[in-house]
């Protein structure tokens, strides 16, 4: 009976049931996702309408100027463990590196494992992208233990054991 019933041809099954049901719901996803729909966006002077919603460009102004600080705190505190500065024209660290954003290159048909655009040859840096990290983690006693279980001798002679869970933390 489950093969008459519930298998699906594309795994070497009989037309089905289900396999009918399976190529239905395929065909209705592609035209909910494909088709346009009615517009529910209308203005009123300077102020934008979306169903119920209201609002102005000095409120999506705020939102963005808000977003950007949230960006370049977490940047800065939570993935280079640096501190930020106070004023927001000079946030960035002395320290931390400088880039052009419009300059970087990344080269997606660089299928390699671990591969990333710090290693594409066309990229400038004004420090050795990878090392300059892991140089970050070895002078920070906080970083190296929340990240890092070896032992300072144990890290010189490249014997590197990571904490599970410190990494999983950074990378969530």
């Amino acid at each position: 009976m489950v093969d008459r019933f519930m298998t699906l041809t594309q795994f070497h099954g009989h037309p089905t049931p289900l396999d009918r049901i399976y190529h239905e719901k395929t065909y209705g996803m592609k035209i909910r996702y494909t088709t346009k729909a009615e517009g529910r966006v209308s203005w009123i002077g300077d102020r934008m309408l979306i169903n119920n919603l209201s609002f102005g460009m000095d409120d999506v102004r705020t939102v963005v100027h808000g977003l950007t600080h949230t960006v370049r705190q977490r940047l800065v505190q939570d993935l280079l463990w640096m501190v930020p500065r106070a004023s927001a024209d000079t946030w960035k660290p002395a320290a931390m590196p400088t880039f052009e954003l419009a300059t970087l290159f990344n080269n997606h048909a660089e299928m390699s494992e671990g591969w990333n655009l710090i290693q594409d040859r066309r990229q400038s840096w004004n420090v050795a992208g990878s090392e300059w990290m892991w140089q970050r983690v070895f002078d920070h006693d906080r970083i190296r233990q929340s990240l890092v279980t070896s032992s300072m001798d144990e890290i010189h002679a490249d014997n590197i054991q990571c904490r599970e869970s410190g990494g999983e933390q950074y990378f969530r």
